[in-house]
This record gives C-alpha cells, sequence and structure tokens, in this order.
C-alpha cells in the first residue's frame, strides 16, 4: 500500500486538475477619459496585480504591477496617470543634448 501523497504532488494534481482560468483571473474595465478611451486589463499573479493600460486611439500600452490591496480606483488613476505621461513623453520633442 502506497503512503500519503507528498505536498509537491498534492498541489501538482490541484494544478493539473484545476482550469487555466481559475489560475490566473483577468478583468478587463473600459474607462472613458477625456484624453480618450483606456481599457484597462488586471490579472493576478501571486501576491501582486498584473495591470496593462491600452489607450483605445493610439494602441500605447502600458504594464505595471500593483499590490492585491490596491483599491480599482487607484488601480485606474495610476493607469490613466502613467499612460497619459508615457504618451506625453513620446510626443515631446527629442532634445538633441539627452
Amino acid at each position: 500500500m502506497r503512503g500519503a501523497p507528498s505536498g509537491a504532488e498534492t498541489a501538482e494534481r490541484h494544478v493539473a486538475a484545476t482550469p487555466l482560468s481559475c489560475r490566473r483571473q483577468r478583468r478587463c474595465v473600459r474607462l472613458d477619459m477625456p484624453a480618450g478611451e483606456i481599457i484597462i486589463e488586471t490579472q493576478r499573479i501571486g501576491a501582486a496585480l498584473r495591470v496593462a493600460a491600452v489607450d483605445v486611439a493610439t494602441g500605447t500600452e502600458v504594464v505595471f504591477q500593483a499590490p492585491i490591496s490596491a483599491t480599482r480606483a487607484s488601480i485606474n488613476r495610476l493607469a490613466a496617470n502613467k499612460l497619459r505621461y508615457v504618451m506625453n513623453k513620446a510626443a515631446a520633442p527629442k532634445d538633441e543634448w539627452s
């Protein structure tokens, strides 16, 4: 008779039996900002959230990590601000000294 499964065997069996959608949950949100529409996708990875924000009009994308405890409003605000920063930086004329 075989002994009880080890913790690793139990974890492997659990991961194999769990559908991918349960292991990595994604959530998309559309925000209508004054500058245009933004799509925000959050994906939980371990103890953090991976946040991707895309400006619909230009296709500009930013990706950052946020703590699980962050509120939805703060994530949306940070995503919009970061996207605005990247778009303004790309639109600024290049300085020959930098």
